[in-house]
């Protein structure tokens, strides 16, 4: 039986929609962009893609920084499978070590991820290759996104601004795409 009020009628059928459908645009628009790495030490670029091309086979002894900086938006990436590299926002431009990552995804080569702020573990999960990642900040909440799926909120506030850092840790190891959003 339809609702009070409400005909059914099965035998209607609607033609399909063509052309553009549209909204409205939002109060905040949110502007994507291509990351640029700048800073880059034993390592390789080719656009947004980053990879470590030299140096010690297992040390974190790679990587490079974005030229961008973050204090409201994040950055979406994509990161080689099989290998092991860190990718988060911090402050410290100085270094190519893990521990100096403010807010990170710490990835190994079995397929593991480890979410890591300053070093310190927070939480863990598994990804493949095919698999993009996110974080997020947003009224200085940091927040940790796999494909589009909240897995994370850290509870230490952020200090901006940000840039997109790295620590490549073996050969191979990469960001195979990378987005800031502002």
């Amino acid at each position: 039986p339809a609702a009070p009020g409400a005909a059914k009628n099965d035998a209607t059928i609607l033609a399909e929609q063509t052309g553009t459908v549209t909204s409205a645009p939002s109060a905040t628009a949110v502007v994507a962009a291509s990351l640029t790495w700048t800073q880059v030490v034993n390592g390789a670029t080719n656009g947004v893609e980053l990879w470590k091309a030299r140096g010690c086979g297992e040390c974190s002894d790679a990587g490079a920084v974005s030229q961008q900086t973050i204090t409201e938006g994040g950055v979406t990436f994509g990161v080689t499978g099989g290998q092991r590299l860190v990718v988060g926002l911090g402050r410290d431009t100085s270094a190519n070590t893990a521990y100096a990552i403010d807010y990170a995804f710490n990835f190994s080569d079995k397929g593991t991820f480890e979410i890591r702020e300053s070093g310190v573990y927070r939480s863990e999960g598994t990804f493949t290759a095919a698999d993009l990642f996110k974080l997020a900040v947003t009224a200085g909440a940091v927040k940790y996104y796999r494909n589009g799926a909240l897995i994370y909120t850290s509870r230490v506030a952020a200090t901006a601004p940000l840039v997109v850092d790295t620590s490549l840790q073996t050969i191979g190891a990469g960001i195979t795409t990378a987005t800031i959003t502002k």
